[in-house]
């Protein structure tokens, strides 16, 4: 693995050797306009030909700049470094060393006998079993390169995803065989490894570093091969998961949450409705327990493991400012930041909602005539049950 982190250098040593060339073409050409403008200036002429190169040069410059500027929140200007403007820069990287070590440190409760609730869960169908259990091709990692997010932040390589996606007929070959390789060693590079937390402010105390949320930047070729197992296990999400809950699930939106507590607010007459927030709670799934419940449902051995590839022996580094930590062993939890993190969590839940909802079905009628069964709507995390 060490030939693809070599690899992977080389790649970025050439990718800025040529956005250094192109800067600095890019520099020469806007000169040249300028003196052509100069040499016109005396006679006030500017030709035709002259306007359209300034539109074709500007406008190659400019490009990535043409749309709208966010207006920044309120939260955005709350800053984790500014929160921990009193300490030391050495005492502040001890300080978020040591509540993400212990954040990340393994569960003490092993899931225990948990038959009794997976054996409940819906099962893939055989069907769509062998469709997912068939071999990782160059088609899946071409159209995985593709799906990646425009305009976001990279990981600790640097290389973007509109990068992989420029050259992706070559990357599809070099991932594929990555990818078969790491299952082979049953381990990924150091750098697929390892993410970067951005910590990101919710609410509350500003002061508290508990109060801001962690982002983890992957690296791009991280993502391609956790896209490739989302894209394999979305064909049979909507068949696993209860209709209650809505998200990342193909065919249901948001919508269908806020229909369902308009429909219990008109029809219930007497009773409640109990709002469930539940805390950290990406940070604090057990991996064990959801290696489980992918068995359970009957995903086939690729799929759980690619997953267990993905989150083997996975460090990070927390970003305070411009400072680093020293890299922090993570022993549970799924990565905010990571594109299959969503399918993960609703699979994990999927066995606190259904027990909830079947268990509030022995009580009363349900107040939605959509789903006259349902008496719980959820949306990830955020749950509502009447």
């Amino acid at each position: 693995m060490d030939d693809y982190e070599v690899l992977k250098f080389r790649i970025k040593e050439v990718a800025i050797t040529v956005e250094d060339y192109l800067f600095k073409q890019q520099v020469r050409e806007i000169q040249n306009i300028e003196k052509k403008f100069a040499d016109n200036s005396s006679n006030k002429l500017i030709t035709e030909e002259l306007v359209k190169e300034m539109i074709t040069v500007l406008g190659n410059k400019t490009e990535s700049n043409d749309n709208p500027r966010k207006v920044p929140s309120a939260k955005a200007t709350v800053k984790i470094e500014d929160a921990l403007s009193k300490k030391q820069a050495e005492d502040k990287l001890k300080y978020v060393h040591s509540f993400f070590t212990s954040k990340y440190s393994a569960n003490d409760d092993s899931p225990g006998n948990i038959n009794e609730y997976i054996n409940r869960l819906n099962k893939i169908n055989e069907n769509d079993r062998t469709s997912m259990n068939r071999e990782l091709t160059e088609v899946d990692f071409k159209n995985a390169i593709m799906k990646l997010q425009s305009n976001k932040s990279p990981g600790s390589d640097g290389l973007t995803s509109e990068f992989y996606q420029k050259y992706v007929d070559h990357f599809k070959t070099i991932l594929l065989w990555l990818t078969n390789h790491s299952l082979e060693n049953k381990s990924l590079p150091l750098s697929n490894r390892t993410g970067i937390i951005s910590l990101i402010y919710k609410k509350g105390d500003p002061q508290s570093i508990g109060n801001y949320r962690p982002i983890t930047l992957c690296n791009s070729d991280y993502k391609v091969i956790a896209i490739c197992a989302k894209d394999r296990m979305m064909q049979a999400i909507p068949k696993l998961i209860g209709e209650y809950q809505t998200s990342n699930v193909p065919g249901r939106s948001i919508y269908d949450n806020l229909n369902f507590l308009r429909d219990a607010i008109s029809e219930i007459t007497s009773g409640a409705i109990i709002s469930l927030d539940q805390e950290s709670v990406f940070d604090n799934i057990n991996r064990e327990f959801g290696y489980a419940c992918l068995d359970a449902m009957n995903f086939p051995p690729i799929i759980i493991t690619i997953i267990k590839l993905l989150y083997n022996n996975n460090v990070v580094i927390v970003k305070v400012g411009e400072l680093l930590t020293t890299p922090i062993k993570v022993l549970k939890g799924i990565k905010q930041g990571d594109p299959i993190a969503s399918i993960l969590f609703i699979i994990c839940s999927e066995i606190f909602i259904k027990r909830l909802n079947d268990n509030l079905a022995t009580v009363a009628a349900g107040p939605w005539g959509k789903m006259p069964n349902s008496y719980t709507s959820a949306y990830a995390d955020d749950t509502h049950s009447c």
